[in-house]
């Protein structure tokens, strides 16, 4: 089965996408200026389309983690 599963918390962000078996991970983690990426297979991959690519990273989990940090 095919599926994405994405986790965020003020102390970061995981997406984890499963395609046909195989699994990639992207993990960020919020910084005094941004976000930094400690493990990032998803854009990386090759195998996954650019299609899916930019509907995964259409969110703007950053905003999201950042605002869980507000409360």
């Amino acid at each position: 089965m095919n599926k994405v599963i994405i986790e965020i918390t003020a102390e970061s962000s995981t997406t984890t996408l499963t395609i046909n078996g195989k699994t990639y991970v992207d993990k960020w983690v919020p910084t005094r200026t941004g976000a930094s990426c400690e493990v990032q297979e998803i854009e990386d991959a090759e195998d996954i389309s650019e299609e899916l690519q930019d509907a995964l990273t259409s969110l703007n989990q950053y905003h999201v983690m950042n605002a869980l940090r507000e409360l």
